[in-house]
Formats: C-alpha cells, sequence, structure tokens
C-alpha cells in the first residue's frame, strides 16, 4: 500500500492550499525558523496533482476489453530502462511512466519527475530506510511550488502496516482497498519537530538504529492512503515435479515467504504443496493469548495427551500447517511455543509461513535446525532470503531478478 502525508511547512513556502495550525518554534536550538504542524487531509494531497486527470480515466480502451495494454503517455522522449534492487519496484516504476509519471533520475538531493510531459524536481529531505521490522520505506520531500509546494512524507509498505498508521475518516477507501488486495492476492499468481527528532537519532552514537525507528515511527503516521499495487509473480515451470521429487528423496518442505496469507495458500495449491483433501490449520492473529489458544488447539487436536497413544500416531499426510508473521512473532519468543511447533511439523505433510520478515526466516531455519538436530537446505532468490540461507547447514542462492 501506498500513503503520503503533509507534516511540516515552513513559513517560506506560504502555500494557500495547506491549513496551518499550531505554530512551533525550534527553541533547543533557539532557531529563528518557525515551523508549522500541517493539517492533514485529503484536499491537501489532491491540489498535488491539481488538473490532472484521475490515473483510472487514463486506461486506455484496448485494455479495458481484455487486450494487451499499452502505454498511452505520447508526450515522453525519454527512452528509460530501469534497474531496481527488486522485481516489483521496477514494475512499479514502469507502470506509472506508462500511465504519465515517468521517473528519470536522482542524485543525493533530489529526483526528477515527467508527469504529463512537464518535468518537476523534488528536492529529498530524508529517506526513512526499509528493514525487516518497519516493513515499510518512506521518503520526506520537497514539492516544486507548481504542485503546491511543502513538504510531504511518502510511504510504501505491506497494507497492514500502513493501514494502522492512516488518518482517520477513510474507512470507505480503506475498505475498497483491502478488497481489491484480497483479489489481487486470489487471483495473481502473482509524523513535534520531526526534523529535530531524526537529527538527535541519526547522529546518536549508541543504538542508532532503534532510535532512529522509534523516531520513524513518530513520522510515519496520520498517513493519507493513495492506493495499493500488486505484481504478478508465477512459479517457474517445473516447480511442482521439483517439489515432488524432493519429497520423494525424504526431503520435508517448509515455505518461509512475505506473501499475504491468501497468496501464500494460493502458491501453495499451485505448487501442489497443498491439495483440497487435505485439512489446513492455520494460526495467525497479532495478540498474544488468542495466538497461544490456537497452537494449543492445534496441538491438542493432533497429539494426544496419552503417551502410549502418542507413540501409535503417526505422520499424517491430509494436514497441513500455516502460519502467519504476526502470530509467528509471538511464537518465537516463546520456548513452549516453540517445542510445540518442532513436534507439530512431524503430523504436517506441509509448513507454510506467510507474511514473515527476512529474520523470522532464519530464525524458522535455526529452530528447525537446532530443534530437529536436521540437516537443513535453504533455497532463495531475493535479497530477503539472504539471513534465511546463511543460517542454514547448506543455502542456495538463485540468481535471478535479483
Amino acid at each position: 500500500a501506498i500513503a503520503a502525508c503533509t507534516p511540516i511547512q515552513s513559513d517560506q513556502t506560504n502555500n494557500p492550499n495547506l491549513n496551518p495550525a499550531v505554530e512551533e518554534k525550534l527553541s533547543p536550538n533557539n532557531s529563528p525558523f518557525t515551523l508549522k504542524k500541517v493539517k492533514n487531509s485529503i484536499s491537501n494531497i489532491k491540489s498535488s496533482f491539481k488538473g490532472f486527470e484521475s490515473v483510472a480515466s487514463l486506461v486506455s480502451p484496448s485494455a479495458k476489453r481484455g487486450k494487451k495494454s499499452v502505454a498511452i503517455d505520447k508526450t515522453l522522449v525519454h527512452d528509460l530502462v530501469y534497474k531496481a534492487e527488486s522485481p516489483d519496484e521496477a514494475a512499479l516504476v514502469s507502470a506509472a511512466k506508462n500511465i504519465g509519471f515517468a521517473f528519470l533520475g536522482r542524485t543525493t538531493e533530489s529526483m526528477t519527475v515527467d508527469i504529463f510531459g512537464q518535468e518537476y524536481v523534488f528536492d529529498i529531505l530524508n529517506v526513512l530506510e526499509f528493514n525487516s521490522s518497519r516493513k515499510r520505506m518512506s521518503i520526506i520531500v520537497r514539492r516544486p511550488e507548481p504542485l503546491g509546494g511543502g513538504i510531504v512524507l511518502f510511504c510504501k509498505g505491506a497494507d497492514n502496516i500502513i493501514f494502522e498508521r492512516l488518518a482517520s475518516g477513510q474507512e470507505q477507501l480503506i475498505e475498497k482497498t483491502s478488497a481489491d488486495i484480497d483479489e489481487f492476492s486470489n487471483d495473481a499468481r502473482m509524523q513535534p519537530s520531526h526534523d529535530l527528532f531524526e537529527l538527535k537519532a541519526s547522529t546518536a552514537i549508541q543504538d542508532r538504529s532503534s532510535k532512529i525507528d522509534v523516531c520513524s515511527e513518530e513520522i510515519e503516521r496520520e498517513l493519507i492512503l493513495l492506493g495499493a499495487t500488486a505484481i504478478e509473480d508465477k512459479l517457474q515451470e517445473g516447480v511442482p515435479d521439483c517439489i515432488a521429487n524432493l519429497r520423494s528423496a525424504g526431503i520435508k518442505i517448509w515455505v518461509l515467504t512475505g506473501d499475504k496469507l491468501e497468496t501464500a495458500i494460493n502458491i501453495g495449491f499451485a505448487a501442489q504443496l497443498l491439495t483440497k483433501e487435505m485439512r489446513l490449520w492455520i494460526v495467525k492473529g497479532s495478540k498474544k493469548d488468542s495466538v497461544a489458544e490456537q497452537l494449543d488447539h492445534v496441538y491438542t487436536s493432533l497429539i494426544p495427551s496419552n503417551d502410549e497413544q502418542k507413540d501409535e500416531t503417526g505422520p499424517d499426510d491430509t494436514h497441513a500447517f500455516i502460519i502467519d508473521g504476526s502470530a509467528l512473532i509471538h511464537l518465537l519468543d516463546d520456548e513452549k511455543s516453540r517445542q510445540r511447533i518442532l513436534e507439530l511439523s512431524d503430523y504436517f505433510h506441509s509448513v507454510i509461513c506467510c507474511r514473515v520478515s527476512p529474520l523470522q526466516k532464519a530464525l524458522m531455519v535455526e529452530l528447525v535446525r537446532r530443534g530437529k538436530k536436521s540437516t537443513t537446505l535453504a533455497i532463495g532468490d531475493g535479497a530477503n532470503d539472504v539471513s534465511m540461507i546463511q543460517a542454514a547447514n547448506v543455502g542456495v542462492g538463485i540468481s535471478g531478478q535479483e
């Protein structure tokens, strides 16, 4: 999901489209500059693109009829080829270019964007980097005066992370966006003075990373939802056959993915890790007590309390275990829960962990390697798989788009 806010504006911008409120002085440094908090409103963001048609109205007729879509922006004369850290970032920028918003280039201090044939330069004030715990990234820019001026934060991250940081009054848009995201999942294989706080954190000698995360949390809130994106992510040919061959060699397969629950389940069926005959045991949620109760239910349902019965009960190929990343946070922090996951693993045909961070991927590999005293093999094709690959006995990195 993508969101934005206009957190701070200086006196010098003097933009009539924004609604300034409570003035604050930078008293710690006795700075002569006065900063104003700016009230978040959707009108603030819409003013940036005043006079531009909506993206929805720019879809070509051929695309609506199911035919191959074509770039409709005829104003761009640059022949651009984007190189990005991940394929989804390159896809997002390329799609924006095709509908008239072309990213032309960037320096350490600014970036240039072509909007329907007119070039604009945005000053880059700061970048709040992505990490496995934040699951989002933000950039703070100063808009050019023709687009309304002012300072704006743009944030892109996982939908659940963005939704909980949105300003109130957007319930209808959130509901519609959530429905679109669910459709993507099913169909696709597919912020007081922020500057001052950020300065103190970024120059700290001790616990710099955690202090920056705390400041970023202060800044990235009261956002205005702009929309959501999805990227097609099909399985390569031969994946189901490859998985079947690994199973025939006696290898148990766990899937650790950052995808949504629905997407992960769809991939599981496509890769034949899941079948319609299987019973899916799902543990999800962010509340510790609820997660523990769900795991207890799975454990007592599959593993009898009587030791003699337990010895007679073997692995059952009709069961699959699916854990959400939010729930996994609590499970990995509790010794009893970790032990139960290890015991349950023998009773499942497949285990899928979804919405997991790179760190959680590594912790799960470490849990199985040490807890089961097994030789583990980790295979990944992205930058977020590196820690998992390093945690396994044998790590395989596949050279691909990333």
